[in-house]
Order: C-alpha cells, then sequence, then structure tokens
C-alpha cells in the first residue's frame, strides 16, 4: 500500500471505530446495523475489515466491546459485571467471562483484586 492508501485505511478505521462505540451499548447493536452507518454492504465490509485488521466485522466488534469492559472495570472496579456487560452491549454473563478471559488471561473478578 502507497502511504495515501495507508492513510485512508488509517481514517477509515478510525470513523468504523467510532461508529461501533456509538453503538456498542445495544445489545441489539450487529454488523448489518454498522454496515447501513458506514454505509457499505456487509460483503464489502466484512472484506474490508478483515483486509485493514484481520479481524471479522465481528471479531472487532467484540474486541472493542472487550477493551471498553477492561476501561470501564479499570476505572471503576465497583462496577459489577453485569453494569459493565450493560455498558458494552453484552447480554450473558457466562459468555463475557469466558471471552474476558481468552481475551486478556484473567476474568473481570480478578481485575478487582
Amino acid at each position: 500500500q502507497t502511504d495515501a492508501e495507508q492513510q485512508e485505511t488509517a481514517e477509515w478505521l478510525k470513523e468504523l471505530k467510532q461508529a461501533i462505540e456509538k453503538g456498542i451499548a445495544s445489545e441489539d447493536f450487529s454488523v448489518e446495523q454498522l454496515a447501513i452507518q458506514i454505509p457499505m454492504s456487509r460483503t464489502a465490509l466484512y472484506n474490508k475489515v478483515k483486509s485493514a485488521t484481520g479481524l471479522t466485522p465481528n471479531q472487532l466488534m467484540m474486541e472493542i466491546r472487550l477493551q471498553k469492559a477492561r476501561a470501564y472495570l479499570t476505572e471503576n472496579p465497583r462496577l459489577t459485571n453485569k453494569q459493565v456487560m450493560k455498558l458494552v452491549g453484552l447480554k450473558h454473563e457466562p459468555h463475557f467471562i469466558q471471552v474476558f478471559f481468552r481475551r486478556f488471561g484473567y476474568t473481570p473478578g480478578q481485575m478487582k483484586n
């Protein structure tokens, strides 16, 4: 990629991340809704995200949710898992704990200790 192409990709990823963060608190926020906001087809979004990040759009959304969850817990360790999950749009606590552990190597509860 040329410098201009890299700059364009970086700008696009910044806009994409902002769109994800804007919708992240909704449990129903989906790749389809993200594609509408960007705007591009779901397939085009998948291909561009995969090419730019190595992640699928769903994986990128989960990564941003987990990063936000960790930031919320860092800023306020008294938040419960359920409170954090609501802030990042996740529904099922066992799944949240599992993916959080898989990503960071510790559970949300271990951050509080």
